[in-house]
């Protein structure tokens, strides 16, 4: 386990996610002090969120979109891929086929906006997303500030903490 920490890469063993909107759905919109999250009537999920409390909730976040059935898996300085995964990443820090599960959209003020697309989401994956910490930040810039991929469902994820490797692209100064 030691040498696992001094590298900075864990594996994660991943359950199975669950498909499509779950029941709970009735309990939405869910507002907190960092976002706000509900449904569209085509089954898309919005999701608001304040850019200064950007970090404050990713775990609360992640069960309120997992108790409405959206698979997916948040960490907060920590960066994960499948073990097929090709480490691609666009310049915004999209890995291949998010965008097609989700979407920017316009915000207002100093809130940021994304639509989700559960119906997207190819069987046997889950969205994870990784928000970059400070430190990551400053090695980033802040582009990306945040890294998404699909990934499997039910195997082992590669996880580190590395942005520059995350990135896997010349980060410029």
């Amino acid at each position: 386990m030691a040498a696992i920490a001094a590298t900075g890469i864990a594996l994660a063993a991943r359950p199975a996610a669950r498909q499509g909107i779950a029941s709970g759905a009735s309990s939405l919109p869910v507002r907190t002090v960092a976002y706000t999250l509900d449904t569209q009537g085509n089954g898309a999920i919005t999701l608001r969120w304040n850019k200064r409390a950007y970090f404050r909730d990713p775990s609360g976040l992640q069960a309120a979109l997992g108790g409405i059935g959206f698979p997916v898996l948040i960490k907060v300085g920590e960066l994960c891929k499948g073990p097929d995964d090709d480490g691609y990443l666009d310049p915004s820090g999209q890995g291949r086929g998010v965008g097609t599960v989700m979407r920017a959209g316009p915000g207002a003020g100093s809130d940021v906006a994304f639509t989700f697309y559960p119906r997207a989401i190819p069987p046997g994956s889950e969205l994870f997303i990784g928000y970059l910490s400070p430190a990551q930040l400053s090695i980033t810039q802040g582009r990306p500030g945040s890294v998404e991929r699909l990934v499997p469902t039910g195997t082992t994820l590669v996880c580190h903490a590395s942005a520059a490797r995350t990135c896997e692209r010349p980060v410029s100064t």
